[in-house]
């Protein structure tokens, strides 16, 4: 993982080995977060912070995923409020959230693993916008909860479960709510406007 200078087109001598190349900025814009892979099995299990112009010898290790079924990533809300860590396995996940104002502060759980459920998280305004299969929900749904309460009792359906349609992902966006569909084998992209509830399709 190296740095370069966007105005100056210097590249910085920072080199940090064996990333995965999952990284991102907190706002500060001199905290940068990235992951490692293990040496031996090559899974990526740690999060680090590095302060830029620091050694990477104090680079301080924030997450490690102790779970061998699990890999680990981190990345930024679209919002740009959130620094986010994500932890998964092939029917499991889980994310823990911090202000991308504070990266010196501490990470915490948005919802507890649990066995067999997957999400995935978005922010925008005062919500967060959950792509999930809680409730058997086999081929997904979205759901919303209050900023301060990520819990999984809190999550209340907004697109929910359909048996024909599977909700493969949302894309949060000022003006739009854009979900990626598939049903009867193609993929649609269906637009939905924040102030109007007529939606339409793209593709």
């Amino acid at each position: 993982l190296q740095i370069k200078n966007l105005e100056t087109n210097e590249i910085l001598p920072l080199k940090i080995e064996k990333t995965t190349g999952s990284s991102t900025w907190a706002n500060d814009n001199k905290t940068l977060f990235y992951s490692r892979k293990d040496e031996q099995t090559l899974r990526p299990d740690r999060i680090f912070r590095h302060v830029l112009g620091e050694d990477t010898t104090n680079d301080v290790v924030v997450f490690t995923e102790n779970d061998e079924t699990f890999t680990t990533h981190i990345y930024k809300s679209k919002s740009k409020k959130y620094l986010i860590i994500g932890s998964e396995s092939t029917l499991t996940s889980e994310y823990q959230i911090l202000e991308a104002d504070n990266p010196n502060g501490n990470f915490r759980i948005f919802q507890d693993r649990v066995r067999e459920l997957e999400y995935a998280i978005s922010h925008y305004e005062n919500n967060w916008y959950i792509t999930t299969n809680k409730d058997d929900a086999t081929n997904f749904k979205v759901m919303i909860t209050a900023e301060d309460k990520t819990s999984k009792e809190n999550w209340v359906d907004l697109i929910p479960h359909r048996d024909e349609v599977l909700i493969e992902g949302i894309d949060i966006f000022k003006n739009f709510l854009v979900i990626s569909e598939r049903f009867n084998g193609l993929t649609h992209i269906k637009i939905q406007p924040w102030q109007n509830p007529e939606a339409f399709y793209y593709l």
